[in-house]
């Protein structure tokens, strides 16, 4: 060649030999550098060139160089609150699952030759960084070649071979560590001097370090994708700092501008509306999966803070298996925060209540607690109202109804379980804004109901023992109406009964006790000490005749003189105490029993005492140790049979005249003279 020949011409002209020696195996690069091969070298060489190497196997192992060893971390790091995983692809081959919103692609020389029109094109139609490699297929070429000699290496090469061979092997594996190493060099050169496309843009990044390039492409790209990333401004980091936002002080938060996640808070409260619109449920995971998605990106607990704050700002209802779940619920960090609640977690946008309700739920509530002060918030009002509605009346007449478990009458029963029932149908109630509603609705109820439970809590708390006195009074009256004929008596007993039958004698009952002690001063101490006087005397007169009968018999009055007597004395306890009429009457009869009994007992035991006297009269051992069978001389005594003066006339007797006389006279002979044609004494008593 001449100095004045084209170097460019030569240039293509070497590098046409040169291929043309290689494909011959005659020489071998590696690297810049080629030199030729001896037979043996060119022997294995063939065999190198012989090993097929597919195309997609080319692609895959650049994909596995530029993702697990140039850029091999799995998210992006944007900042330090947000990393985005990504889809990774290489050509037309995916890597891994495709489950994320962004992703990358690397296309190779070996893509289809697609002008930068066209890729700008097909950025916009997808949400992934493309990455043009430059036409330049060196890098193709080494990693082909390291391939083929992989898979010959891989074969087992070093079996039954000369020295020769091995020495030739053992510099292939040396240069094939080399050439790795001058693949990756290659890559990352091509990658340097890649266009990166982005939804639509061909991004001018000025860096030439491939991860700082495909940084700077994925910042631009997560910026025009999530471009509502920056409606969060304040970040939730855990469950802790959400419990903080449920618990703060602040009795009710209100939505205003300076909100640092206003923005946030608008677009979640306006999804919530649109949904209920249309009618739709809208639960706690389809809020998170839109809202993890483009173009917002949130992550799960600051998704979970925006819709506390909508729940602190009474803007929203959350509910959990259908009950109202609200900020002092204990479970509702977990169930904002843990995706294992988010399926049966339902939001609704909560409906406005007219300020005209909680007005008359404020009114209420001072007139059934008797409290000034009521929280002028729904939930706070709502939350202060459950809660007295449940002391006051819900658990009060639960308690009330338990006293009607006695065998008494008390007055009011029908109206504790109207009561009981109202409270706890407003009790129930756990939406908002039907509670108002209801609280509206059946504000009389309400008010009424409440009345009459302070009323009878206080007949149970002050009246309950002057009522039961007035039954008590009206029961010894009904049992001794029938010899009652004092009008006053009568009258006052009417009272009573009026007072204890009516269905609200609360009133009144503080007239019981005069009423009371009026009846026992006329029956106590007027009609029933009257009718017991002559009872008194007529127990006495018997228990004397019986003491006068024991009198004559010292032995037996000794024997049986307490016991007898006693029984006396315990019918004139009874006489003292007992406040029944016909009781107290019937007496003399139960008197006059005593009195026989006794004087039966009296002869019983006289005459086991005179048969313990007579001995053995009569029977004696003769002279001859016979036992004498005379007969006592003593003649037996007859029996007596004991007859009470009263029982000499059965019934009443009203005499007219002489004959009636003498009639009684001939009857009460006729039943003494039949006593003593039976051979009987008679005693009377």
């Amino acid at each position: 060649s001449s100095i004045d020949e084209d170097k460019i011409a030569l240039k293509e002209k070497i590098k046409g030999s040169l291929r043309r020696l290689l494909r011959e195996t005659l020489i071998q690069k590696n690297g810049q550098e080629y030199y030729f091969l001896t037979n043996e070298e060119q022997d294995i060489n063939r065999e190198i060139n012989s090993i097929n190497v597919d195309i997609s196997e080319i692609i895959q192992t650049t994909g596995d160089i530029i993702f697990e060893g140039i850029y091999n971390d799995k998210k992006y790091r944007y900042n330090q609150i947000f990393d985005f995983p990504y889809n990774q692809m290489i050509d037309d081959r995916v890597r891994g699952r495709q489950t994320e919103d962004i992703g990358i692609k690397i296309l190779t020389p070996y893509y289809a030759d697609l002008s930068d029109q066209q890729l700008l094109l097909q950025s916009s139609g997808e949400n992934n960084l493309i990455i043009k490699m430059p036409d330049d297929r060196d890098f193709l070429e080494e990693l082909k070649q390291s391939l083929k000699i992989g898979k010959y290496l891989r074969k087992g090469v070093r079996t039954a071979r000369s020295d020769t061979v091995m020495d030739i092997i053992s510099r292939i594996e040396r240069e094939q560590q080399e050439r790795k190493k001058r693949v990756e060099l290659l890559i990352l050169d091509s990658l340097s001097d890649s266009k990166v496309f982005a939804r639509n843009q061909l991004l001018d990044i000025k860096s030439s370090n491939p991860v700082e390039k495909i940084n700077q492409g994925f910042k631009f790209l997560i910026e025009d994708i999530y471009n509502k990333l920056a409606y969060i401004q304040q970040h939730v980091k855990d469950e802790r700092e959400l419990f903080q936002i449920l618990k703060a002080d602040n009795t009710q938060l209100t939505l205003e501008d300076k909100e640092s996640n206003q923005l946030a808070i608008d677009e979640v409260k306006m999804y919530i509306e649109h949904q209920n619109q249309r009618t739709n449920r809208v639960t706690m995971k389809m809020i998170i999966e839109r809202f993890n998605g483009v173009p917002y990106g949130w992550r799960d607990y600051d998704i979970a803070a925006v819709v506390a704050k909508l729940l602190k700002a009474q803007e929203i209802n959350i509910q959990y298996n259908g009950q109202i779940q609200g900020t002092d619920d204990r479970n509702i960090a977990d169930y904002l925060s843990k995706r294992t609640y988010w399926e049966k977690l339902v939001i609704n946008k909560r409906v406005k209540l007219d300020q005209a309700l909680i007005n008359n739920a404020r009114k209420l509530g001072r007139d059934l607690f008797e409290k000034a002060s009521l929280p002028s918030d729904e939930d706070n009002l709502k939350e202060e109202f459950m809660l007295e509605i449940y002391k006051n009346y819900v658990n009060e007449t639960r308690l009330l109804l338990n006293n009607y478990r006695e065998d008494v009458k008390y007055p009011g029963k029908n109206d504790v379980e109207k009561a009981n029932e109202v409270f706890n149908e407003i009790y129930i109630v756990t939406d908002s804004y039907q509670f108002f509603k209801e609280l509206s609705d059946k504000k009389d109820q309400l008010l009424e109901s409440g009345k009459k439970v302070k009323k009878i809590v206080g007949f149970f708390e002050n009246q309950k023992e002057f009522f039961k006195d007035a039954l008590k009074t009206i029961e010894l009256y009904d049992k001794n109406e029938t010899y009652i004929v004092n009008d006053e008596m009568v009258k006052i007993a009417n009272e009573l009964k009026v007072i204890v039958e009516a269905e609200e004698p609360y009133g009144d009952i503080h007239r019981i006790p005069a009423l009371r002690d009026e009846f026992n001063k006329i029956f106590f101490q007027g009609i029933l000490k009257e009718k017991s006087k002559p009872v008194r005397k007529y127990i006495e007169n018997d228990k004397q005749k019986v003491k006068d009968e024991l009198d004559k018999y010292d032995d037996i009055n000794e024997i049986l003189g307490n016991t007898l007597l006693g029984r006396f004395d315990r019918l004139l306890e009874r006489l003292g105490t007992s406040n029944t009429i016909n009781e107290i009457i019937a007496m003399p009869q139960e008197s006059d029993v005593i009195k026989i009994n006794c004087f039966k007992e009296i002869e019983k035991e006289l005459k086991r005492l005179q048969e313990e006297k007579k001995g053995s009269v009569g029977v004696g051992e003769g002279e001859k140790g016979e036992v004498s069978t005379k007969p006592d001389p003593t003649p037996k005594p007859k029996k007596v049979e004991t007859i009470s003066l009263t029982n000499l006339i059965s019934g009443t007797r009203e005499l007219e005249n002489e004959q009636d006389i003498d009639n009684l006279i001939n009857e009460i002979k006729k039943s003494l003279k039949k006593i003593i044609d039976d051979n009987k004494n008679i005693k009377l008593i």
